[in-house]
């Protein structure tokens, strides 16, 4: 396994397609690899030991951050959804 990391690790480096960012992912100096939930993207990170939030790119307005009150990755990617969901079905119960 070794040799073939060694082996690819020149032609990733080489290769700029691998350090294109999204836009949302430029907004912030510690970026990540976003996800996607319900079309939605979002992104978790830890801003201190063990203090995490949850940060949502809704289309056409600025991000939507939490406050840091989570103690682990999972619990903030598992609110963040949670976030996403009950806005969803606000929009839908407000209607047109």
């Amino acid at each position: 396994m070794l040799a073939y990391l060694s082996r690819m690790l020149p032609d990733i480096i080489m290769r700029p397609e691998h350090h294109r960012r999204s836009p949302e992912q430029k907004l912030s100096p510690v970026s990540s690899l976003l996800m996607e939930h319900r079309t939605v993207k979002y992104d978790v990170r830890e801003i201190e030991p063990s203090r995490w939030v949850w940060i949502i790119f809704a289309a056409n307005a600025n991000p939507i951050v939490s406050p840091a009150l989570f103690l682990s990755r999972e619990a903030a990617v598992a609110a963040c959804i949670n976030e996403i969901n009950n806005g969803i079905e606000r929009t839908r119960t407000r209607g047109p």
